[in-house]
């Protein structure tokens, strides 16, 4: 005898084009999403996360934002805290990771290999956080959508 066990499957709403690291984006999202939220057994939660267009969103703010602090971060753990490492990568000309708040990064070439690289990487782990959130706000599992 086959039992086919379904799961629902409900998608949680996008996170806000805010900034994710700042702890009222993920209030809001909470929000919005406990109005989705279902108390069956079976059921699953998908979610987007971040996308590249939230990476886009945390390079243009400001420099004390947290999310722009997260990005500088991650730069320099990245290249071990060398700025001639990363402008190599990025074909840059800062003087310090300290340029890299104020930095306008419309100039980027985001076809640079070490640039895509670590969009995913930065992503990735910002994705990781958020993730570990929804999941207390629902209190399952959530997933990638397939």
């Amino acid at each position: 005898m086959l039992l086919i066990v379904a799961a629902l499957v409900i998608a949680l709403p996008p996170l806000p084009a805010e900034d994710p690291y700042d702890g009222a984006a993920m209030r809001n999202w909470a929000k919005a999403a406990r109005a989705v939220l279902r108390n069956e057994a079976k059921v699953e939660y998908t979610w987007t996360g971040a996308t590249a267009g939230h990476l886009e969103l945390i390079r243009r703010l400001p420099d004390e934002a947290p999310g722009k602090q997260q990005y500088v971060e991650f730069l320099k753990e990245t290249y071990g805290y060398n700025i001639e490492r990363l402008n190599d990568a990025y074909g840059l000309q800062a003087s310090s990771f300290t340029d890299l708040y104020s930095f306008d990064y419309r100039a980027l070439d985001r076809a640079r290999e070490a640039v895509r690289r670590d969009d995913a990487a930065f992503l990735r782990g910002l994705n990781e956080v958020l993730f570990a959130e929804a999941a207390k706000v629902t209190g399952r599992p959530v997933r990638f959508p397939d």
